[in-house]
């Protein structure tokens, strides 16, 4: 029996513990709660969103195909199907078409294929610039932006990343969330490949990096630790 007699809401739920599960390092508990949740799913939009977590989590243990698969899937599945909680109610239960590519491009850069972290990055940026200004997450374009950079580094594109990364640079500290400074390490992590790092552009990148996280709000709230800066 279901602790949630509401089958959106326990697929929300679902997708949900799958990500804490990887997030937490369980990759392969976060599969079984994806699977169970998938089961549960009827809108388009929830099996848009469990689809792209089930990639997320098949890439956090290494598994390109499958990433694949799930991918293809949710390009399939049929929007006009709704429920009350994913459409209806949307807000933080929806799934836009935008941070399902952009998860995408995550998913990719954790298998580490470049091209195919480019081309999905580059679509969620291209959904979210077609929105109307009020519309507009700067969330996802900003954490969008920061994956695209990496992607073209994983691709040995160090000036288009640069070029990238320069509306990231313009945001206030207010709007550092930690989702963006998590990429950001990951792109200063990716400059110090010995492809990179003894380039003078990657090493003037990886100091603006550095000084960005420094400055972030979360980095001055009392009580709270400093950010680590990989090196």
């Amino acid at each position: 029996m279901r602790p949630i007699d509401h089958a959106p809401l326990a697929a929300w739920c679902g997708g949900n513990l799958a990500l804490l599960a990887y997030w937490d390092g369980r990759p392969t508990e976060a599969l079984e709660h994806v699977k169970a949740a998938q089961a549960l799913a009827t809108s388009g939009t929830a099996k848009l969103r469990l689809h792209s977590v089930a990639a997320r989590t098949y890439a956090h243990l290494g598994m390109p195909e499958q990433v694949r698969y799930e991918l293809e899937a949710a390009q399939q599945v049929d929007r006009d199907i709704r429920d009350d909680h994913h459409d209806d109610m949307g807000g933080e239960f929806g799934f836009s078409p935008e941070r399902a590519a952009m998860s995408a491009g995550s998913s990719w850069l954790l298998v580490r294929d470049g091209g195919r972290a480019v081309d999905a990055s580059s679509q969620a940026l291209n959904l979210v610039r077609a929105r109307p200004t009020t519309e507009k997450s700067v969330k996802v374009e900003m954490e969008a932006t920061a994956d695209l950079a990496l992607a073209q580094l994983l691709n040995g594109d160090l000036e288009s990343a640069v070029t990238t990364l320069g509306p990231v640079f313009q945001l206030l500290p207010e709007q550092r969330v930690d989702g963006l400074l998590a990429r950001l390490r990951g792109v200063r992590t990716q400059l110090t490949v010995p492809a990179l790092q003894r380039r003078r552009e990657a090493s003037e990148l990886g100091h603006y990096i550095e000084s960005f996280s420094r400055d972030s709000a979360r980095s001055t709230l009392p009580g709270v630790p400093g950010l680590e800066i990989e090196n």
